[in-house]
Parts: structure tokens; C-alpha cells; sequence
């Protein structure tokens, strides 16, 4: 097998690799948004008998990505590229509101991986 040959057959598996990657990641992100959808359904369901749940308080911790995905489910947004603007957004005002200590930040985790909960009363 000649060098060309050889590079060929390299790019050509590197290419079917990152098809197959790819593939992956894009079942997980339906998979996710499938769940997504479930817990907004649960959540709509638990406040129908009983308006004064708040899911989120009942949750320890949530991401910043997970909270910007929620206000773009209740305002019925679905764009991709919206949502990079839309956790930006949410990052200054979560920063805004653990400085009024109403939020707590965990150390973990940066941007769209921050993660928060509500601070203890």
C-alpha cells in the first residue's frame, strides 16, 4: 500500500468515525429533549392539583442551560440559536440573583454548566 493509499484509508475511517459520533450525539440530544418535554409535563401536572409546587425548589440543583431551556419551553421557543442568548441572558441574572442571596452557586461547572439552587429561607 502506497503513502496516498494509506492517508486515504486513514481520513476515510476518521470520516465514518466522526459520522458515527455524530450520530450518537444527535440520538442524545433527542433523547434529552424527550425528557425535557416529560419533566415540563410533569411539572404542568403537579401545579394543575397543586398550583403552590414549585419543581424547582423541590429540585437541589439545576443547570443554567436547564433553566434557560424551561423559559424557552414556557414562552414556546424551540430555535437552537437562540438558546446560546438565552443562557447568557439567564447567567447574568442568576449572578444578579445569588448576589441578592436568593440563589445559591455550586463550585462545579462553568456558563451553561453552572449549577444552582434556590438559597435556604
Amino acid at each position: 500500500m502506497t503513502a496516498r493509499e494509506t492517508r486515504t484509508a486513514i481520513v476515510n475511517g476518521l470520516i465514518a468515525k466522526r459520522a458515527e459520533i455524530a450520530g450518537v450525539i444527535a440520538d442524545l440530544q433527542k433523547k434529552i429533549e424527550e425528557h425535557q418535554n416529560d419533566l415540563t409535563h410533569l411539572d404542568h401536572a403537579l401545579r394543575l392539583f397543586d398550583p403552590t409546587i414549585s419543581a424547582w425548589r423541590d429540585q437541589e440543583w439545576v443547570t443554567s442551560a436547564e433553566i434557560a431551556d424551561r423559559a424557552m419551553k414556557d414562552k414556546g421557543l424551540s430555535d437552537k440559536r437562540i438558546r446560546a442568548m438565552f443562557i447568557a441572558t439567564f447567567l447574568v441574572r442568576l449572578g444578579q440573583m445569588q448576589r441578592g442571596g436568593r440563589l445559591e452557586k455550586a463550585r462545579d461547572g462553568r456558563g451553561p454548566t453552572m449549577h444552582w439552587k434556590l438559597a435556604d429561607a
